[in-house]
């Protein structure tokens, strides 16, 4: 070989040796429930999902299948005689608290048993590496309406525990102001309301200690036996008397896990989400929705593949890091009979199943995004479980401080100004300069040491805004001597005011930044259309002039934002903008400005129910970044890339016809720094054909696009697919020039009759394909609702109905002939078909009772 010819081979080794690989990553989705044979087996595959609840009768086939298990340890076993009862303030004595708290973990006996169980339940669970989450027990807290736990082991842990925290007893009485011998001689309060406030506040917070203690312990156990294993419980927001603070179980354990059931309550949902990222965020741990609602039940009678659209957007856009649905198949019996389900009662798809393997398709191609991508808020938000105890101490709504922040929430949401809550905890432990502003509001309870933490960092730069009734007493409930605030409210048009000697707002500058106080009380609701709107301008302008805080997105038009969920999250890569629709109305031509400049042209959009990259154009104007979202139904993310890889999408029909011929292309946007190139692969289901084969890109240079064509060929003999289950299109891209490594997409279309229809009397379809909500639906003994068949249609009568026709687009301008069988009439007796979904009014006459035909 000439040695100009060896240096170039050589050259091009090492060109090919630099070539970046494609970056991978795994977004877990799954859904609770066990699939029971070797066709549901299947099915649940089919949804995409590869996480699953762990048993032992499914375990081998989820390894063999790539799945990851959510599993746990329980009380299985413990032997009456270890067990003790829990007790209540009032010595009320109980084996269980609430529905899943039935083994006393603080009991000296129990512990003991556990140490020994543990690794015993660890060890008899195949496969446990391969467990992603472990959860100790279910929902495990002390969910009851009384005050818990009083007995002796509790009682004990905590006299240990304040042990622990003071460096000595004379610190304690001193500050406490109180005279006791000795650390066993404390007995936490049972009376209330509680003149020992010190001692019940300290009370309180160690019995949420306690639980994220028991889980932080427990995987310690989990982890002689699996290093590394991630161990926390499934939460759900409730109230901190009930022994859970977020911030504090998210710094004990190793990710936070919420079970949210709040479809077509968006508001309710949009809090609970901010309260599972916010404590997952501040001490830096993942977010996981363990159970998040995916079927109908009995207070939401009909649940679509929308809401669960909907649902996955918003909480992809607070950095959910994986989604286990809830559930699989609704029960069969019991106390859950019919709910909640994304299959049906006989175990059948619905179109909530369709979603759910859509969602599952998106998150696979975004991951490595979705992964680490974060909100950066530049309003930080305190809050305390210190409130409740305080409320509940003195007799007081333990639960109204949370609706005041809750709507706090909403209100910047409204204005478009990204925020997160953070608690007095880690404030003391942490540099808040991050934030642009801290928002203290109703924080009843603050130390010497949060108001200098807060005060060094209004020093800083920082912007501090107090709100009634902020610091009233320091952290061990002593009243202030000069509270910030008069204690009387004045009524005003949008807030109701506690004025700072007849001021509204009083500002003191701090080395170069500000403390604002301010008299705005919180909204304990936050008011119709016109007064929310009022209140969230206020804030939106109050942040400005303080803070130089400016909305992180505008909607052009935007009267009624809680309508409409907007959240820009990032990543060193590319922004990840997220836009959903809070209701089941598509909108048109939503025109968005963003705050930060973006610096590329174009923006990259997935929607639901289609594997396609939209390219979107980006336009910069005034200093901001313009882009028009063409439909929004509900739900969409918009990929804006600094500099990633390549992004694969195939362009196909929704909705495909036995026997026909279909332009389908595969599309690579490189969003990537380099040029690439690489093979094109389509892979079809059995008996489907492509021409050509295969493709290729070639030179596809960084911000362009490159589409690969096919025509596929459908059997004529192919079964329907209403679900878009069985007929999967998968492109794969393999790269060799520029990257290296392999990129995939998958479309999902329907297979449906040629001509499609569909009857609807009073209301109600005749002729479902789908079984939306089952016959009975059961949550709890004392809450079933029972859903009636559709109304029979008159007979000998003109009944009007409403046909909805969906047509091939091949069949445009065709004649579709209607009749009935086997006995009866309709009219229209004919119809012109537009090549699409078209809507007739229509009248029945039937001759007799029984199935008809049309």
């Amino acid at each position: 070989m000439p040695r100009s010819a060896l240096l170039l081979a050589l050259a091009l080794l090492s060109a090919a040796g630099a070539q970046r690989p494609i970056e991978t990553a795994t977004f877990l989705t799954g859904a609770w429930g066990q699939p029971w044979d070797d066709a549901s087996r299947e099915l649940y595959l089919k949804a995409g999902f590869n996480l699953i609840g762990y048993s032992g009768n499914n375990a081998d086939w989820a390894v063999q299948n790539g799945l990851k298990f959510i599993s746990s340890v329980g009380s299985w076993g413990l032997p009456s005689e270890v067990n003790r009862p829990f007790e209540a303030h009032d010595g009320t004595r109980s084996g269980t608290v609430g529905l899943f708290t039935s083994i006393n973990f603080n009991a000296p006996s129990v512990e003991e048993w556990w140490q020994q169980s543990v690794p015993k339940q660890v060890a008899s669970q195949k496969h446990a590496d391969q467990v992603a989450f472990w959860k100790v027990h279910n929902e495990f807290g002390y969910h009851a309406a009384k005050v818990w736990d009083y007995s002796p082991g509790s009682i004990a842990r905590y006299q240990r525990w304040l042990g622990e925290r003071y460096p000595s007893l004379a610190e304690l009485n001193r500050r406490w102001g109180t005279q006791y011998a000795a650390y066993g001689a404390i007995q936490p309060p049972r009376a209330l309301p509680t003149s020992e406030l010190a001692n019940w506040l300290e009370w309180r917070r160690f019995t949420c200690w306690n639980f994220g203690d028991y889980f932080r312990t427990t995987g310690d156990l989990i982890r002689r036996s699996v290093p590394g294993a991630a161990v926390s419980d499934n939460l759900y927001p409730v109230n901190p008397m009930e022994g859970w603070d977020m911030f504090d179980l998210a710094r004990q354990t190793d990710y936070v896990a919420f079970d949210i059931y709040s479809i077509g309550r968006w508001d309710g949902l949009i809090s609970s989400l901010d309260k599972g990222r916010s404590a997952a965020a501040a001490w830096s741990k993942p977010f996981v929705m363990m159970e998040y609602h995916a079927g109908p039940n009995n207070w939401i009678h009909e649940v679509l593949a929308k809401d669960l659209y909907i649902e996955a957007n918003l909480g992809l856009a607070r950095e959910m890091r994986a989604l286990q649905w809830y559930m699989w198949r609704p029960g069969g019996g019991g106390r859950e009979q019919g709910i909640h389900g994304m299959l049906d009662s006989q175990g059948r798809p619905t179109e909530r199943y369709t979603a759910a393997r859509d969602v599952s398709e998106k998150t696979a191609r975004l991951a490595p995004l979705l992964q680490r991508s974060r909100l950066q808020p530049p309003v930080a938000i305190v809050v305390s479980s210190d409130n409740s105890y305080l409320a509940y101490g003195q007799r007081g709504d333990h639960w109204a401080p949370l609706r005041l922040w809750e709507n706090l929430g909403r209100l910047l949401d409204d204005a478009r100004i990204p925020h997160e809550a953070i608690d007095p905890t880690w404030l003391a432990a942490n540099d808040p300069s991050r934030y642009r502003a801290i928002i203290v509001a109703n924080v009843a309870l603050l130390g010497e040491h949060h108001l200098a933490r807060l005060r060094d960092y209004a020093a800083g730069g920082g912007t501090v805004i107090f709100q009634p009734d902020s610091g009233r007493y320091d952290d061990l409930g002593q009243r202030r001597a000069a509270p910030l605030f008069d204690s009387a409210a004045t009524e005003g048009p949008v807030f109701a005011k506690r004025l700072l000697g007849g001021q509204e707002m009083v500002v003191e500058t701090v080395g170069q930044g500000r403390i604002v106080k301010l008299s705005w009380e919180l909204p304990s609701r936050l008011g119709d259309g016109d007064l929310r709107r009022q209140r969230s301008q206020a804030y939106a302008k109050l942040l400005a002039e303080q803070a130089g805080i400016q909305p992180a997105i505008l909607i052009d038009g935007d009267t009624e934002p809680w309508k409409l969920d907007a959240m820009l999250l990032t990543t060193p890569e590319a922004d990840l903008l997220y836009l959903t629709a809070l209701s089941h109305e598509p909108r048109e031509k939503v025109e968005v400005s963003l705050g930060r400049v973006q610096p590329a042209p174009t923006g990259y959009l997935l929607r639901p129910g289609s594997s396609a990259v939209e390219r979107l154009p980006l336009r910069q104007e005034g200093g901001a970044t313009r882009l028009t979202i063409p439909r929004l139904d509900p739900a969409v993310i918009v990929v804006l890339p600094r500099a990633w890889q390549p992004l694969v999408g195939i362009e196909s029909p929704a909705r495909l016809v036995a026997g026909g011929r279909y332009a389908v292309a595969v599309t690579v946007d490189n969003l990537g720094a380099e040029s690439v190139g690489g093979a094109v692969a389509l892979t079809l289901p059995a008996g489907w054909t492509a021409t050509p084969a295969t493709g290729r890109v070639d030179n596809l240079a960084p911000g362009n696009r490159a589409s690969v064509p096919f025509e596929i060929s459908v059997p004529a003999e192919a079964a329907l697919d209403r679900f878009a289950i069985d007929y999967p299109l998968t492109a794969r891209v393999t790269f060799d020039r520029g990257r290296s490594g392999a990129l995939s997409a998958t479309a999902l279309p329907f297979l449906v009759p040629a001509i499609d229809l569909a009857a609807t009397y009073q209301g109600k379809l005749l002729n479902p394909w789908q079984e939306m909500a089952p016959a009975i639906m059961r949550w709890g003994w004392d809450s079933e609702v029972r859903i009636p068949p559709p109304p029979p249609v008159a007979i000998g009568a003109a009944a009007p109905v409403t046909l909805t026709i969906t047509a091939d687009p091949s069949l445009r301008g065709q004649t579709a002939q209607l009749r009935i069988e086997p006995a009866g009439s309709i009219s229209p007796t004919s119809v012109a078909l537009t090549g699409g979904t078209q809507t007739v009014a229509a009248r029945l006459r039937l001759e007799q009772p029984g199935p008809i035909k049309i």
